[in-house]
C-alpha cells in the first residue's frame, strides 16, 4: 500500500497477505477516518488515517471503505489461490 502525505513524499507499507488476519474501521462518529490492519504473529496493528483538507468526513469515510473493500477482495482472492493449490 502506498500512503500519500499530501504534498510530502508517500510512505510505503509492504506486507504479505498471509500476515493480515483482520481489518477494523473507525466508527462513523470519530473525527478521523481510519483503517487498521491486524497482523499475524506480531500482535501488531498498522493504522492508516485518511486525510484530505478538501474532503468532507463522508468523502474520507467513503475513500476508507473503498480501500477496505479492495483489500478484502484481494485477501479473499489470495486465500482462494493458496488453498486451491
Amino acid at each position: 500500500m502506498i500512503i500519500s502525505n499530501g504534498d510530502a513524499s508517500p510512505e510505503v507499507f509492504t506486507c504479505n497477505f498471509d500476515r493480515i488476519v483482520g481489518q477494523r474501521v473507525s466508527s462513523p462518529h470519530r473525527a478521523r477516518a481510519q483503517l487498521e490492519l491486524v497482523l499475524r504473529n506480531d500482535d501488531e496493528q498498522v493504522t492508516f488515517v485518511f486525510f484530505d483538507p478538501r474532503a468532507s468526513q463522508e468523502e474520507l469515510a467513503q475513500q476508507r471503505d473503498n480501500v477496505k473493500q479492495q483489500l478484502q477482495t484481494a485477501l479473499f482472492q489470495h486465500f482462494q489461490l493458496v488453498h486451491n493449490q
